[in-house]
């Protein structure tokens, strides 16, 4: 791995505490929001969540050296078809 991590990677795990920490006590501070959560779906499928999960997985996913692909399944057969099975 890179030693020119930011900040942001090298303390993922503490950023994903806090914010499990935020939601657990914004959830006992007011207690209308899991209600206000939960009712903003479309077709049984959370918004708010939906959203985060984007928000997570772009700046990844906009790294991609497509280009590569080819290359990464011909060698990595094995674990693609585990990935598919477990999915």
């Amino acid at each position: 791995m890179s030693d020119d991590i930011g900040v942001l990677d090298r303390y993922l795990t503490v950023w994903i505490g806090l914010a499990m920490a935020l939601g657990v006590g914004l959830g006992y501070a007011v207690p209308g929001v899991a209600d206000l959560l939960n009712a903003v779906t479309f077709n049984g499928t959370s918004l708010p969540i939906a959203i985060g999960l984007f928000v997570i997985i772009y700046p990844i996913m906009a790294e991609i050296d497509y280009g590569r692909i080819p290359k990464v399944t011909r060698t990595a057969r094995k674990e693609i078809g585990l990935t598919l099975a477990f999915n």
